[in-house]
C-alpha cells in the first residue's frame, strides 16, 4: 500500500513537471472572455472590423517566420516555446507543439463573435424563415470565402489559420440551420427517444468533458498491481477481442459512465454552468 502511494505521488510530480498549460478548455475561457468584452462594448460595425482585423493579422503574424504554415518552424510554435517552455507544450505531434497555443487562439475569437451574430439573427428575428435564408447565405459565403483564401492562406487545423475560422463557422451554422429543420419536422416524434439521448449529455456538455478528462486521470492514478486501472480495464477487453473491437468496447464503457452522470444531472434538473 505504501509503495502504491508513491507511485501515485511520483505519477503527480511528474504530471506537474509536465503539465500542459493550454488546452480546449483554456482556449474555450479566453476566446469567450474577449468575445464577451467585444459584444458589451462595440457595436456590430465594430464588431466586423475588429474580426477582420484578427484573422488578416493573424496571416500577416504567421508570415513573419520563413516557413509561416509549417508546426516546427511557425510563429505560433515559437511564441509557445518561449512563454510557455516545452515541457508545458502539448506533445501529441512528436515534437512539443500546442494545436490550442496562445498565439492561435486570438483567430478563434472570431468564432465565438460569429457563433453569436448567427444566434442573434435567429433569435431577434420575427420572421425566422427569412433568418434562417439569411443564415444559410452567410454560411455559403463564409465557405466560399474561405475556400479562395485556402488558395494563399491552408485551411489548418494545428494553426488555426483564418481561413479554417470561416469555414468552421460555416459549416457550423449549416448544421445549427440543420438542426432547427429537424426540430421543427413532425418526423421528430418518431425518434424522439433517440433526440432525447443525445439532449441529456448535452445539457452540461463542458461539464462531462471535464469530467472525462478528470476519469481518465484518476484511472491512470489508481494502481492495478504492475499497472494502473485505465490500462487494465482496456487489458479485460483485450482479453477476449481485437485491438480494435477491444478500444470501441472501453470507448462506449467510458461514455456510458459519463452519459449516466449526465442522467442523473438531468433527472434533477441541475444544469453547471462553466
Amino acid at each position: 500500500m505504501v509503495k502504491q502511494r508513491f507511485l501515485a505521488l511520483d505519477v503527480m510530480r511528474g504530471l506537474t513537471l509536465e503539465w500542459r498549460v493550454m488546452g480546449v478548455l483554456q482556449r474555450i475561457a479566453i476566446a469567450y472572455g474577449f468575445a464577451a468584452f467585444i459584444i458589451l462594448y462595440f457595436g456590430f460595425a465594430a464588431r466586423v472590423v475588429t474580426s477582420t482585423i484578427l484573422l488578416v493579422g493573424y496571416w500577416g503574424l504567421l508570415n513573419i517566420a520563413v516557413d509561416p504554415y509549417s508546426l516546427e518552424h511557425s510563429i505560433v510554435r515559437q511564441v509557445d516555446l518561449t512563454v510557455l517552455g516545452a515541457s508545458h507544450l502539448w506533445q501529441g505531434k512528436g515534437m512539443p507543439f500546442d494545436p490550442e497555443g496562445i498565439l492561435s487562439t486570438f483567430p478563434s475569437i472570431v468564432n465565438v463573435l460569429i457563433g453569436f451574430e448567427a444566434t442573434r439573427v435567429l433569435l431577434a428575428s420575427e420572421d425566422k424563415q427569412k433568418a434562417l435564408s439569411k443564415l444559410f447565405v452567410s454560411a455559403l459565403l463564409l465557405i466560399g470565402l474561405a475556400l479562395a483564401w485556402n488558395t494563399v492562406f491552408p485551411i489548418n487545423k494545428s494553426l488555426w489559420t483564418s481561413p479554417f475560422v470561416l469555414l468552421t463557422c460555416g459549416v457550423a451554422i449549416l448544421v445549427l440551420l440543420l438542426l432547427v429543420k429537424i426540430e421543427q419536422s413532425p418526423a421528430i416524434n418518431a425518434a424522439r427517444p433517440v433526440y432525447h439521448f443525445f439532449e441529456i449529455i448535452g445539457k452540461n456538455p463542458l461539464f462531462i468533458y471535464v469530467l472525462s478528462g478528470l476519469l481518465a486521470t484518476t484511472l491512470y492514478l489508481i494502481p492495478v498491481g504492475s499497472e494502473n486501472a485505465y490500462s487494465a480495464l482496456y487489458g479485460l477487453f483485450r482479453s477476449f477481442a481485437d485491438p480494435y473491437l477491444a478500444s470501441f468496447l472501453f470507448a462506449i464503457l467510458m461514455v456510458s459512465i459519463l452519459w449516466f452522470v449526465a442522467w442523473v444531472l438531468h433527472k434533477r434538473n441541475i444544469i453547471i454552468s462553466l
